[in-house]
């Protein structure tokens, strides 16, 4: 990685964060400083400008603990994953929120997703940004309520600088609407060199001057950008490419789920079925009768080959120190 990443990460995270630095900004974010959104987002960022930043060491993802955190350091700047926000939203109901003072909170890793959008604009007054990025290339997509538009769900635009498009396997920009790799051009100054001692997987990572992410999206004809998953976690269902991101939406619109995660499995017949992964929120209990209500939910807001074939109930989700959900371990 390049030094002048640090510049290519700061200027990203002063449009993403809403103009960052204002006065009296405090940051802090429980997410892990190894993993890149953690380090470029909330420490690099803020130590470059001089900004106070809030440590804490939390075993897993607690939501009350993180509202106290908020509430007691006067945090002003965040950085929570979407399913950080997911846990929040269930405790809200539990926890004193009123004295928390952000003005903008960064989430990324995953989709936020219109119905998580919908609950921080009403119980916050506060629009949650989505940026998108990876190690290999931090912040390059976004949004900022100041000047655009906030289409909830959709990543956002290219930050300034980025060059971003939706690219097929030989790398040609394909139409909008149409779905693809999203890549981003080089030269960039956040954008990675190469793989230490790897040449093949750097010249895999590149088609022509398109750095490829790997994450399936589409863009809109306003120039919106949209993340439909990871290209390995499209689900191949009896001839249908089938992203998780829009049926795990759909049943978050519902009371009775917490948290949600959907993976394909494997089929003899239609090479893989939809699974869904529920969590349950407090007081709550699995039912045939929610199973079917669940099922029904997702048939009158999607299409017929989106709705689940199994629906499956558990007591918590496998997630990574950064609070992504690991997909694979629910395969199984």
């Amino acid at each position: 990685m390049p030094h002048r990443a640090v510049l290519g990460n700061v200027s990203a995270f002063e449009y993403l964060f809403d103009y960052f630095p204002q006065p009296g900004d405090v940051l802090w974010s429980q997410a892990d400083w190894a993993w890149v959104a953690g380090f470029a987002d909330i420490f690099l960022v803020g130590t470059f400008h001089g900004c106070r930043i809030v440590s804490t060491s939390m075993k897993g993802f607690d939501p009350v603990e993180g509202f106290r955190i908020l509430s007691d350091h006067k945090v002003t700047v965040s950085l929570l994953t979407p399913t950080m926000l997911k846990l929040m939203r269930e405790a809200s109901a539990r926890v004193e929120t009123d004295k928390v003072q952000l003005r903008v909170v960064l989430s990324g890793g995953e989709a936020v997703g219109a119905e998580l959008a919908g609950w921080a604009d009403e119980h916050f007054n506060m629009t949650i940004n989505e940026g998108f990025g990876q190690s290999e290339c931090n912040g390059m997509i976004g949004s900022n309520p100041k000047l655009m538009s906030v289409r909830h769900g959709s990543l956002g635009k290219p930050t300034p600088g980025a060059v971003c498009a939706i690219v097929d396997e030989d790398g040609n920009e394909v139409a909008d609407g149409e779905r693809g790799n999203i890549a981003i051009q080089r030269p960039h100054p956040a954008m990675f060199l190469y793989y230490l001692d790897d040449p093949e997987a750097t010249s895999a990572k590149f088609s022509g001057d398109w750095m490829l992410t790997g994450d399936i999206g589409s863009r809109d004809t306003e120039g919106y950008f949209w993340f439909h998953g990871r290209s390995d976690d499209v689900i191949t269902s009896s001839g249908y490419r089938i992203g998780p991101t829009e049926i795990e939406d759909v049943l978050l619109s519902s009371p009775a789920v917490k948290i949600v995660a959907v993976v394909g499995v494997p089929d003899e017949q239609r090479t893989e079925l939809i699974k869904a992964v529920v969590v349950l929120a407090e007081g709550e209990q699995p039912s045939d009768e929610l199973t079917a209500s669940l099922k029904a939910l997702v048939r009158n807001k999607l299409a017929r080959h989106e709705v689940p074939h199994i629906i499956e109930y558990a007591d918590s989700l496998p997630m990574t120190a950064t609070g992504k959900i690991l997909r694979r371990e629910l395969r199984g």
